[in-house]
């Protein structure tokens, strides 16, 4: 069995951020319906986005407010921060 290996807390939160904006654009959506959909401010919504610090209650939100799980949110994090370079974004 091959070995899944895990990004640390801050990549995973900055990919988990360009998911959120990858799902939030694929749906047409701007972070002000999507806060409102997530009952978020738009504050609060945005450093989601941004990769910042989040709690689990307020990501499990906006993937709700996505159409989305948790874990599917977290999974196609996880596929970004493997298919991209080190580099992306940062």
């Amino acid at each position: 069995m091959d070995e899944v290996e895990m990004a640390d807390d801050d990549d995973l939160m900055f990919y988990i951020g360009r998911a959120t904006e990858a799902q939030r654009r694929l749906k047409r959506m701007t972070q002000a319906n999507a806060a409102a959909r997530a009952g978020l401010s738009e504050r609060a919504y945005r450093r989601v986005e941004y990769g910042e610090g989040s709690s689990l209650l307020t990501l499990a939100s906006v993937a709700e407010a996505l159409g989305l799980r948790l874990s599917e949110l977290v999974d196609l994090a996880e596929r970004m921060a493997g298919s991209l370079p080190d580099t992306f974004g940062r």
